[in-house]
């Protein structure tokens, strides 16, 4: 009788220890919100759009399109644009056309502006770039009445 008995009472500890398929639990179905909606830990996702700057860009060319020569020969069809004006100078001012050693060129093949040292010009072209600077000083200077 007690083998009978320690049987039964090992039965139910034998079967437990035999490894069994155990499937885990899965909800149904996942819970949706919008973006936006508030959910019971108070976070909230907005979205904020970047604040666009309109610049408006004028280019001003004081000379036709031309070939321009650097001192080792080559050559790039280009027009030469002024600068724009320092931050606080009337609107009757000459724009500057020479900064800092550098003029400024509408590149008509790559449709760029870039600037250009004025040091690698070809004399030719730096003597047209002083014509140029010697008509804008006649220009701005004032008619005297007689």
């Amino acid at each position: 009788m007690m083998k009978r008995w320690m049987l039964l009472w090992a039965i139910p500890f034998g079967l437990a220890a035999q490894d069994f398929p155990v499937t885990p639990h899965v909800p149904p179905a996942f819970e949706t919100r919008d973006v936006g909606e508030v959910n019971d830990g108070g976070a909230s996702i907005t979205r904020t759009r970047p604040q666009t700057k309109t610049r408006k860009i004028t280019y001003i060319a004081v000379s036709g399109i031309r070939d321009w020569r650097n001192t080792g020969g080559q050559v790039i069809q280009a027009s030469m644009l002024a600068f724009d004006p320092p931050p606080g100078a009337s609107k009757d001012a000459a724009l500057p056309l020479v900064r800092e050693g550098r003029i400024r060129l509408w590149i008509e093949e790559r449709k760029k502006v870039t600037e250009y040292p004025l040091a690698k010009l070809s004399s030719q072209d730096r003597e047209f770039v002083n014509q140029l600077l010697e008509a804008q000083k006649t220009a701005s200077k004032p008619v005297e009445k007689e």
